[in-house]
């Protein structure tokens, strides 16, 4: 069952591309983000090359056990840190969507 509690306490979290992700962000922890489709993909990479903590993993069909093992293994991963918390979700709306913050 699905634990705020827990993914707060998690070390790294591997998601798909979809709400999660704001919830991940809002709480900065480092996200590992897979993708299902062309259009999720584009919008991982963008995410994840504006925000620190997360890393785009690519679609889930091509994912490699050696790329797994590199995101989980990093020795040091940096998790987001938002100036005001709140503001998260509709910063990373913004980027998403426009591409900035």
């Amino acid at each position: 069952p699905f634990s705020y509690t827990e993914l707060k306490a998690a070390r790294r979290v591997i998601t798909t591309m979809g709400t999660t992700v704001y919830e991940i962000a809002f709480l900065g922890r480092p996200c590992g983000i897979l993708s299902f489709n062309d259009d999720l993909a584009i919008k991982s990479e963008r995410l994840t090359t504006r925000l620190a903590g997360m890393t785009h993993l690519g679609h889930f069909e091509n994912l490699s056990v050696a790329r797994l093992k590199e995101f989980l293994s990093a020795e040091a991963t940096t998790a987001m840190a938002w100036p005001h918390p709140p503001d998260a979700v509709t910063r990373i709306t913004n980027l998403m969507i426009t591409g900035s913050p």
